[in-house]
């Protein structure tokens, strides 16, 4: 009978145990929900904030473009008057959902004003804030002179006392972001004040990507980055502002089938076009739809067997892609319609010798392809266009010496820069009109010490070449 009174305390006490342990984890679930709730709705509001930032800028661009005289200093509303045209009026727009948008201009000189465009929102102490879009708008109408490239000197460098391997590089304004490797202190990406591009600065110096940095572009105030990340191998930071860049800027990620293949992109009409070294069973080219970096979705793919790509560039409804394939080492693709991306009639060209393409520029009516060096043809073939997205004809050839590693030109077609792994002209200046009349191209070389050229880029704004090094983003300047 003890037994039996004991036993039956001790049941009783289990069941208040089992109770209060029910009680706590559905506490914690329920909190759990709550607490992932609230985040999601954080998140929306900030998605909602950037879109209409977005929208605000566009307006004051539709202004500018309108008439830039149009564009002055204050604070505004950017609202649609009753003929449909955008203009800045007021201090502030507030949507029918509660969000307050205001657009703040600064003159910076006669022809140019910085674009602050904020958007906030308070919906209660769990769901209000804001967020800030940042742009610098010019006078397009004026012309943009393009300097004397066929003499080219060091304007400023960044040094670094690692050896990061920087990669690519993109201009927002007064800053440049560069990627680099991870394999040697190298922190994947950094940000560069140039206001004086004399003098480039390292700013946002905690930034570290985690996995090795390659491609880069700027749409707006979104950054996209691929990555060395199996897991998301394109990321999309907001670059409002730069020099307080920091991995919590990061608003989407795509994770592109293969392991880290992922190494070149190109973006246009809200699709974002990738290349994958992937060279398998797999495919290799993917589009994607980024309207909505809330709800990215991939729009199609197209798969290369035996082809592998580095390198991607849009041209007229065209992608032109630098291959692997000893056959056709330059490769296009039918992009007109995103969702179903197909192989140009043709495919390609093939230039003789077996070296890998490795990278594209286009510009104007022309194409230039970038090659491995080899045994018997050069390393720069550049082709004509203007009767055929598929090259009718043989390209024009020149000769660098070593392996072509990345390649751009200025808008105006007038000169394609080079960065090569030759020991002393690591980048090549080129005239076009004279590559395209048959002649000897080559009017300028440049010599460093801090590595071999690893990439390349034209910055339109500044009129400057950034080259990417070993250890070194260099900029340089024309007489």
């Amino acid at each position: 009978m003890f037994f039996y009174k004991n036993r039956r305390g001790v049941l009783f006490l289990d069941a208040l145990i089992g109770v209060a342990v029910f009680s706590i984890v559905v506490s914690g679930v329920i909190y759990a929900m709550l607490f992932s709730q609230q985040g999601m709705l954080k998140s929306g509001d900030r998605i909602r904030a950037v879109f209409l930032n977005q929208k605000a800028v566009a307006a004051v661009r539709a202004v500018r473009d309108d008439d830039f005289e149009n564009i002055t200093e204050g604070t505004f509303g950017a609202v649609l008057n009753t003929s449909g045209v955008w203009e800045l009026s007021g201090t502030g727009v507030t949507t029918s959902d509660g969000y307050i948008t205001s657009v703040i201009i600064t003159e910076i000189t006669s022809d140019s004003y910085n674009v602050a465009a904020t958007t906030s929102w308070n919906f209660g102490v769990s769901s209000s804030g804001s967020s800030v879009l940042m742009t610098e708008i010019t006078d397009w109408h004026r012309v943009q002179n393009i300097g004397n490239w066929s003499v080219a000197s060091l304007d400023g460098a960044y040094i670094d006392d690692d050896t990061p391997l920087f990669n690519s590089a993109v201009a927002l304004a007064s800053y440049a972001f560069v990627t680099s490797e991870t394999s040697d202190g190298g922190n994947g990406l950094y940000v560069f004040d140039i206001t004086d591009t004399s003098t480039p600065v390292h700013v946002a110096t905690a930034l570290t990507l985690g996995f090795p940095g390659y491609d880069i572009l700027v749409s707006g105030t979104n950054l996209f980055v691929v990555t060395g990340d199996s897991g998301s191998e394109v990321r999309i930071y907001d670059v409002t502002t730069p020099s307080s860049f920091s991995s919590d800027d990061l608003i989407a990620s795509i994770n592109i089938p293969g392991t880290s293949k992922a190494r070149a992109i190109e973006y246009y009409d809200d699709t974002l076009y990738v290349v994958s070294q992937e060279d398998t069973g797999e495919s290799e080219i993917f589009t994607y739809d980024v309207s909505n970096l809330g709800s990215i979705t991939q729009l199609d793919d197209l798969n290369d067997p035996g082809s592998s790509f580095s390198d991607i560039r849009l041209q007229n409804g065209y992608g032109y892609l630098g291959s692997s394939m000893d056959t056709m080492e330059l490769r296009v693709v039918d992009i007109f319609d995103p969702e179903d991306i197909q192989f140009a009639a043709g495919g390609g060209y093939n230039v003789p010798d077996t070296p890998d393409g490795t990278s594209i520029a286009t510009f104007g009516d022309y194409v230039l392809l970038g090659r491995n060096q080899g045994d018997v043809t050069e390393e720069l073939h550049l082709f004509d266009i203007s009767e055929s997205p598929v090259p009718p004809a043989a390209p024009w050839n020149s000769e660098t010496g070593d392996d072509v590693n990345a390649l751009d030109a200025d808008p105006t077609a007038t000169y394609a820069f080079a960065a090569t792994t030759h020991d002393s002209q690591e980048l090549i200046v080129l005239n076009v009109a004279t590559f395209a009349a048959g002649g000897n191209p080559i009017v300028e070389t440049y010599n460093t010490t801090t590595g071999i050229g690893r990439g390349v880029t034209y910055d339109i704004l500044h009129d400057r070449v950034f080259l990417m090094t070993n250890t070194a983003f260099i900029i340089l300047e024309p007489s």
